[in-house]
């Protein structure tokens, strides 16, 4: 697990110094720092997912999953609520949170070929 975690934050590195500097040039540092935010928050999020629901299983604590599914949810929200007035912003946010799952199927479908 901890090898896939490292893995996939240097996925992350890569794609948030690029589009980081490309924000930066294009828009402004704020809203590339935000897009890192969410970039960051997402990475941050699929980790703790994976670690939970393998201490779910290996516990047999299956109620665990349900709370910590509403608690990274509302915790998501929560740091994406100052960003709601402005319409670059939230945009910016949701950007880096999406980027990260991307980066997470290119990285599944270079490392493990997919589904083969």
């Amino acid at each position: 697990m901890k090898r896939v975690i490292c893995n996939m934050a240097k996925y992350d590195f890569v794609a948030s110094f690029i589009f980081v500097l490309i924000l930066s040039l294009v828009l402004n540092l704020k809203i590339a720092f935000i897009f890192l935010l969410g970039l960051m928050v997402s990475l941050i999020n699929t980790s703790s997912n994976g670690v939970i629901i393998e201490y779910a299983i290996l516990k047999n604590k299956k109620i665990f999953l349900f709370l910590s599914y509403i608690f990274r949810i509302i915790l998501i929200i929560l740091i994406a609520l100052p960003f709601m007035s402005d319409f670059i912003q939230i945009i910016s946010y949701i950007s880096g949170y999406i980027c990260h799952l991307m980066i997470v199927v290119i990285y599944w479908v270079r490392n493990e070929k997919g589904s083969d």
